[in-house]
C-alpha cells in the first residue's frame, strides 16, 4: 500500500466515525481504545523497579529487565536431578517444572521437588543454598492465596546462607512475601543475620498475628496469620525511619535496634544466624537494600508484589 492511499484511507475512516451516530462512534472506537489499555495493562513492574536492592530471592522475577533469567535451583526427588529455573519471559512468574522427566508437582499429586538454591537476581552474587535435602523448602507449583504463583514451603528444618559474608550498615531495608502458619510460640525469620553481638530477626514474632524488624529492638505490627502479607521497612541510626508496612497498612515507627549485617557472618534466609528461629509457613520473595525506602518507594515495593503474585 502506497503512503498516499494509506492517508487517503485513514483520514476516510475518520471522517466517517466523527460523522457517525454517537452511539455507532462508540462502538467503532471501542476497540481500539480497549486494545490501548491492555497494551498498559500488560507491562510488569518488580521491586527492583522501584529501589535498587543489594540482595534479592523470590518466585518471580526482580524486576521487568530480569525476566526470563534464572530465579531458582530446583531438585527432584532424592536430587537424582537438577536444574535452574528461569521465570517467564512475560509474566515474571516461575513456572511449575520438569526436572529429570518429573514435572515437579503432578507426582501422585504430590510435591517431589525442593528448592536448593535461591538465586540472588540483584546480580550481586549472594545466593542463598542448601545442599541437605531435608533442610530446604518444598517447592510448591500451585500456592493457595496466589494467581498462578509459586512459592517455597519452609519447615523447622529449613535454612539457607549465602557462601560469603554480608555486610549492610545502617540504613537499610528490607522487605519479603510471605504466609506464616498460625501461632506457632517461636520467633520464625524470612531474613536472618547477625552482627559482632546479636542476631537480626525480620520476621514473625513469639505471637499471633505479629511480625517484626528486629535488629537489637523488637518493633512488631500486625499481620494475621495463614495469610500471604508483603513486609518492608527501614532503620537508620537505630530507629525505624519509615513505617513498618504490612500490605498498605503502616504501623507506627519505633526503635528498631542498632545493629546491622557487619560482623563478617553469611546472610541467613527462611531463618536466623543459628537456625534457631526457622521460618514456618510458606515464601515468595525476600530481599535487603541499601539506604531507606521513603514512604512513596515503601509503598510502591509492596504494591508490585502484591500485583504480580495476586494475594
Amino acid at each position: 500500500m502506497t503512503t498516499k492511499l494509506r492517508k487517503v484511507l485513514t483520514l476516510s475512516a475518520a471522517a466517517f466515525i466523527l460523522s457517525a451516530p454517537e452511539a455507532d462512534a462508540q462502538r467503532i472506537l471501542a476497540p481500539i481504545l480497549y486494545t490501548h489499555h491492555n497494551a498498559a495493562a500488560a507491562g510488569y513492574s518488580g521491586p527492583g523497579d522501584v529501589k535498587t536492592f543489594a540482595v534479592w530471592w523470590g518466585t518471580y522475577a526482580y524486576s521487568a529487565a530480569k525476566r526470563g533469567t534464572k530465579a531458582l535451583n530446583v531438585c527432584n526427588v532424592s536430587d537424582v536431578a537438577c536444574a535452574d529455573v528461569n521465570s517467564d519471559a512475560t509474566t515474571g512468574l516461575v513456572p511449575d517444572p520438569t526436572i529429570g522427566g518429573v514435572l515437579c508437582g503432578t507426582t501422585v499429586g504430590v510435591n517431589v521437588c525442593t528448592i536448593k538454591t535461591w538465586y540472588d537476581q540483584t546480580g550481586n552474587g549472594f545466593d542463598e543454598v542448601q545442599a541437605t535435602i531435608a533442610n530446604r523448602a518444598t517447592f510448591v507449583p500451585s500456592c493457595s492465596g496466589l494467581t498462578g504463583a509459586v512459592c517455597g514451603t519452609a519447615s523447622s528444618t529449613a535454612a539457607y546462607a549465602t557462601a560469603s559474608n554480608f555486610t549492610q550498615t545502617q540504613g537499610f531495608s528490607v522487605a519479603w512475601v510471605a504466609k506464616h502458619n498460625s501461632a506457632t510460640g517461636t520467633i520464625d525469620d524470612v531474613i536472618g543475620g547477625r552482627d559482632a553481638s546479636t542476631p537480626l530477626d525480620f520476621g514473625s514474632t513469639t505471637v499471633a498475628n505479629q511480625i517484626q524488624i528486629n535488629a537489637g529492638a523488637s518493633t512488631p505490627a500486625t499481620a494475621s496469620d495463614a495469610a500471604w502479607h508483603g513486609v518492608s521497612g527501614s532503620i537508620n541510626n537505630g530507629v525505624i525511619t519509615a513505617n513498618v508496612t504490612v500490605d498498605a497498612t503502616n504501623s507506627a515507627p519505633g526503635g528498631g535496634g542498632s545493629h546491622d549485617f557487619s560482623g563478617g557472618f553469611p546472610l541467613e534466609f527462611l531463618t536466623n544466624y543459628s537456625s534457631s528461629s526457622p521460618w514456618k509457613g510458606q515464601v515468595a520473595s525476600g530481599g535487603v537494600a541499601a539506604g531507606t525506602f521513603n514512604t512513596t518507594e515503601q509503598a510502591a515495593v509492596n504494591a508490585a508484589s502484591k500485583t504480580i503474585l495476586g494475594y
